[in-house]
């Protein structure tokens, strides 16, 4: 049951008519939705495995001017 309720979140946030960008406290990258990857073109695989989101030196700097512009 718990997967399930998981699962229907997981399809309401991918599902969403705009980007959604979710990051934990560590900076990870938690949910990166099909709208999101629409407006910057970067793959959700890619955005997952990234960390440090928001610290000037992170791996996340590349896409980091992509992203800011998707969200202006």
């Amino acid at each position: 049951m718990k997967e399930d309720i998981s699962r229907f979140t997981e399809e309401i946030l991918d599902n969403l008519p705009l980007g959604l960008l979710v990051v934990g406290h560590e900076g990870r990258v938690l949910v990166w939705n099909r709208q999101a990857i629409e407006l910057t073109g970067i793959d959700k695989v890619q955005m997952l495995k990234k960390t440090g989101f928001g610290e000037p030196e992170s791996e996340m700097m590349p896409w980091g001017e992509k992203i800011r512009g998707a969200l202006r």
